[in-house]
């Protein structure tokens, strides 16, 4: 004879056991070979919860930088309460690394780090639901500074020179958009002197030293990438890093000479000249001689 009705009297059955997978208001009836019903007050089920836990994410900031990253994790869970949480660099749950925590509804986290990688964040529930695995890729932290180079840095006696500037970022966050590209040729290695802040497209070559005599320094203003990183000046002029090449000695004054040993009176003996230049500057092979008796 069926016994038992767990729907208040519907359906009956033999056994006195019956599963549930959800929640729900269970009516539990019981009968004897002589008809009599026993009515039981209904069952609540009320603690059943299959559903993990959601979890979202945000970086702060989420831009450019070259500091700490904040990782926020807010998780919820719609039925029971949140219980613990893990973050780690392995898609896995460590049973070992759960930090226990107050069971809310919703709980906020937050993580920190200096380097950029990927991390995933797990929570569990009460009911031993765990998350899924929330991955968090952070890629915006750039630590490594511009670079400034100048090709020649320096050079011999010339007329004037090519010089080109290359500026670079290698971190990631690239060149900032607002970098001031200039440059000024200075009589002094120290200060900026008898010259102007000039224009320069990186990468493209410009002469340097036209018309100039004597000997010069080139000062480039410094620049920064998108994460606030700042090349490394190696001069620093009234609070003021900038980066100094040199020196770069220019010669466009022509040499002017006197020459001795001309006689001034009729002598029957070899005249020797002898030409005095006042040049610091001449050339390794400096003097021509060209003679002609015409006229004579």
């Amino acid at each position: 004879e069926e016994a038992y009705s767990f729907d208040g009297g519907s359906t009956w059955q033999k056994g006195n056991t019956k599963s549930y997978g959800s929640n729900t208001t269970v009516k539990v009836r019981v009968r004897d070979i002589a008809g009599n019903i026993y009515e039981h007050k209904d069952v609540v089920i009320n603690r059943i919860d299959k559903d993990k836990p959601v979890l979202e994410s945000s970086l702060e900031p989420s831009g450019w930088t070259n500091g700490k990253v904040s990782i926020k994790v807010h998780g919820k869970d719609n039925t029971s309460n949140i219980v613990g949480y893990q973050c780690g660099s392995e898609n896995k749950v460590n049973e070992n690394n759960w930090v226990e925590i107050k069971g809310e509804k919703e709980i906020d986290i937050t993580e920190e780090t200096d380097t950029n990688g990927t991390m995933y964040c797990f929570m569990k529930d009460e009911a031993g639901n765990v998350s899924d695995a929330k991955e968090i890729v952070i890629n915006n932290i750039d630590k490594e500074k511009p670079t400034i180079d100048v090709n020649p840095e320096s050079s011999k006696v010339a007329k004037e020179v090519n010089v080109t500037i290359t500026a670079k970022d290698t971190g990631g966050s690239n060149l900032a958009s607002n970098n001031s590209y200039q440059y000024y040729l200075s009589t002094s290695s120290t200060a900026l002197s008898g010259g102007q802040w000039t224009n320069y497209t990186p990468g493209s070559a410009f002469k340097l030293g036209t018309g100039k005599t004597g000997t010069y320094y080139l000062f480039v203003k410094t620049i920064k990438d998108n994460a606030g990183n700042v090349s490394n000046g190696n001069q620093s002029v009234s609070g003021t890093n900038y980066h100094r090449y040199g020196t770069y000695i220019f010669l466009n004054e022509t040499p002017t000479c006197t020459i001795s040993g001309n006689p001034t009176n009729w002598t029957n003996k070899d005249v020797t000249l002898t030409v005095n230049s006042t040049s610091q500057q001449l050339h390794s092979s400096p003097y021509s001689w060209t003679s002609s008796t015409s006229g004579f």
